[in-house]
């Protein structure tokens, strides 16, 4: 996909990158670098679009987010207007091999190259707040120089433990396209800031610089999805965010989802999700009471 390729800036002195972020950094740019990015949400929520998938981020939350992959972040906005993005994230870039090398051919670290190889098509889990997994991040994070590594790599075995779920479909390929750097992050703005609206392919294409037909298969061609299907999604997953709100009202999360009635948002959210929205708020409430217990 068209996108932005960023350098992760590192200190002279480390061989990766940690950080706290609590506001967006970096995040609402179509981009991807060649370091593999793990993030762990401990507040905020929203979307994450990667590759050809748009998957929902919540406090608890891990994403694995393989080398060279296009990603783009959309964090929901805080409904009083203050803090209008309020998110509280552990963000770490690093190489494979963290720039040692034949470290992954070392004995001591297997585990880190298994781990890496069947990370490939990246990796989304909820994790709890007592995992080991957590315990260690929040300590590389205090920590420096050589402990900051070493509680950093035994976060990152800690998630060989760690049930979830693939993020990239089989078939996904990244497509990169140098010479055209700006077309698909302007596109991506627009759906951005208007996916709750009206948008129309007429709309896209003027932006693209495109005929309607051309930036619907260009569209499709870099990301797997047609434009409606993709700005579909985002408004489901849009959705799912407020009906785990408590008391959510279907009809109003209909239309400021961009739904222009129940009916198109039943079908829509069932063809996404598998469930009705009332199901899946069901589902969620059932899983939420069994970690509580």
């Amino acid at each position: 996909m068209d996108h932005s390729s960023f350098s992760i800036p590192y200190h002279e002195q480390q061989s990766f990158s940690l950080r706290r972020d609590l506001t967006p950094k970096y995040h609402s740019i179509w981009h991807s670098h060649q370091e593999i990015e793990l993030v762990y949400v401990i507040e905020g929520s929203g979307t994450l679009c990667i590759g050809d998938r748009i998957q929902t981020v919540q406090p608890g939350t891990m994403v694995w987010i393989p080398s060279s992959i296009p990603h783009y972040w959309l964090f929901d906005e805080k409904s009083d207007g203050h803090d209008a993005y309020p998110i509280n994230c552990i963000v770490a870039h690093f190489v494979s091999d963290f720039g040692i090398t034949h470290l992954l051919h070392a004995p001591e670290f297997v585990w880190l190259a298994a781990l890496i190889d069947q990370r490939h098509d990246g990796f989304q889990a909820e994790v709890g707040q007592h995992c080991p997994f957590n315990r260690h991040l929040l300590r590389a994070l205090e920590e420096s120089g050589l402990n900051r590594l070493f509680e950093f790599l035994k976060a990152l075995r800690e998630i060989r433990n760690v049930k979830g779920s693939r993020l990239l479909s089989p078939s996904y390929t990244p497509i990169h396209l140098p010479h055209d750097q700006h077309r698909m992050n302007a596109i991506m703005e627009y759906i951005r800031l208007r996916f709750r609206t009206d948008i129309r392919l007429e709309n896209l294409a003027e932006i693209a610089g495109l005929t309607p037909n051309s930036c619907s298969r260009y569209f499709k061609k870099m990301t797997g999805k047609t434009p409606m299907q993709f700005i579909n999604e985002l408004r489901v997953s849009f959705a799912c965010q407020h009906l785990i709100q408590p008391n959510p009202s279907l009809k109003n999360i209909c239309y400021e989802s961009g739904f222009n009635n129940l009916v198109s948002f039943h079908k829509t959210f069932k063809q996404f999700k598998g469930v009705t929205p009332r199901e899946f708020q069901r589902v969620w409430l059932q899983q939420r009471n069994r970690k509580r217990q």
